[in-house]
């Protein structure tokens, strides 16, 4: 008994491979554009963080007349209130916003005030390096936050004495 019914082929046209392809490619380069640069965005990220923090300390130190700091050291930094009764500087660790906080560790802060390399310790400072005064002035400075790799840019915080950033 012989069949001559017609045998269709099963597979894909080369049409249909090569769409398959690109669609794969296009999805492989949306990939690698959202993942590709999320250490980039990790320092921009702290920059803004650390930026905001020291514009709402100099707000609330002019609101409260109270006297303000920034102290860095290694891989952290932290805000400081000045105590007039004692004339010390006390960390502010209760506070819900302005306590202290870590920097991921593929940051390196690099401090510098009036043209001077600030050389940051391991452990916290006694007192801060950037004073945020209740009469809206701070201390000018430059801070660059280093990435761990060479791969990257370094972004750069620089106020000047009111505040303001430095272009």
């Amino acid at each position: 008994m012989t069949h001559n019914t017609p045998r269709t082929q099963r597979g894909f046209t080369l049409l249909e491979i090569l769409v398959v392809l690109v669609i794969i490619g296009i999805l492989a380069s949306m990939a690698v554009l959202n993942i590709g640069d999320r250490r980039g965005d990790m320092l921009k990220k702290e920059s803004l963080r650390i930026t905001t923090l020291i514009d709402l300390a100099r707000n609330e130190a002019i609101l409260e007349a109270r006297e303000y700091g920034l102290g860095l050291w290694r891989g952290h930094y932290q805000f400081y209130e000045l105590d007039e009764s004692t004339n010390q500087w006390a960390p502010l660790l209760s506070d819900t916003h302005l306590h202290p906080r870590e920097l991921p560790e593929t940051i390196e802060p690099l401090l510098e005030i009036e043209n001077q390399e600030i050389v940051l310790d391991a452990k916290a400072p006694d007192k801060p390096q950037i004073l945020i005064l209740s009469s809206g002035e701070t201390t000018a400075f430059r801070l660059t936050l280093e990435p761990e790799d060479d791969e990257q840019d370094p972004v750069v915080i620089e106020l000047d004495q009111l505040g303001r950033p430095v272009s």
